[in-house]
């Protein structure tokens, strides 16, 4: 059986424990729910040695924390906000609110776009793509061309490759995702299919795994033809760590 073991002054956001599964957490206790004597003991008895653990009644701001108060759980920030907020390091990393939506605002991602002046690539060999223009980054992991792993985990990656002015010539355009641990192939353009000079547009979308400081780039490589293909503003490398 579970037990609340943390309350905020209104009892309808609250942290459970008692099981040997770890921590649950539940939002929104209604009043109506039916509770057993001996279950609203446990929590009396609950309240009580959190009261006498902080020094103070349990209510707005309410929360478990460390030594220095900088990393814990605080339980309503505001008065009756149904909101739980985690912290570490005196930043809050991470915020559940009363309908379950969960946002983590420290969580690492970027988003980098081409800014045009990559031109005149050269056929017949891998060329590495130039993303100049930042939208955002989180955590300040993404350096152009490259983006390095702050940490072990899968991350999604999404990138988009827009070429134009390719010749009509060349035979084929490669796109690739090349990270430290593996390397991806995406869609695969065929220009000589072509009547004229056009755009080419490729895509990479893969949850990839990745190591503490590994590392991830974008290339291209164009088969055949003239020396031509400039990377155009639509050219895009974003990505996000999921788990």
């Amino acid at each position: 059986m579970q037990y609340p073991s943390l309350f905020p002054g209104d009892l309808d956001t609250f942290i459970l424990h008692g099981s040997r599964d770890g921590i649950g957490l539940d939002i929104d206790f209604q009043e109506s729910d039916e509770l057993s004597s001996n279950e609203l003991d446990l929590i009396t008895d609950a309240i009580l040695q959190i009261e006498r653990a902080l020094g103070a009644g349990i209510g707005v701001g309410a929360g478990l924390w460390d030594t220095d108060r900088d990393t814990g759980i605080q339980v309503e920030e505001g008065a009756d906000d149904d909101t739980i907020r985690f912290d570490t390091n005196g930043v809050e990393r991470m915020v559940i609110d009363a309908s379950g939506n969960v946002t983590k605002p420290n969580n690492t991602t970027f988003l980098a776009f081409a800014d045009g002046t990559q031109l005149n690539l050269v056929v017949g060999g891998r060329r590495t793509i130039n993303f100049q223009t930042e939208i955002f980054d989180i955590g300040g992991n993404f350096a152009n061309p490259t983006f390095t792993a702050p940490v072990t985990g899968k991350y999604l990656f999404c990138v988009l490759v827009s070429l134009s002015t390719v010749d009509s010539a060349a035979t084929s355009i490669l796109t690739f995702l090349v990270t430290s641990n593996r390397e991806y192939r995406g869609t695969i353009c065929l220009p000589d299919s072509w009547a004229n000079d056009d755009t080419g547009v490729m895509s990479i979308n893969v949850i990839a795994d990745m190591d503490a400081a590994d590392t991830a780039i974008v290339q291209v490589q164009i088969n055949g033809g003239a020396n031509q293909a400039d990377v155009n503003i639509n050219t895009r490398f974003s990505a996000c760590l999921i788990t």
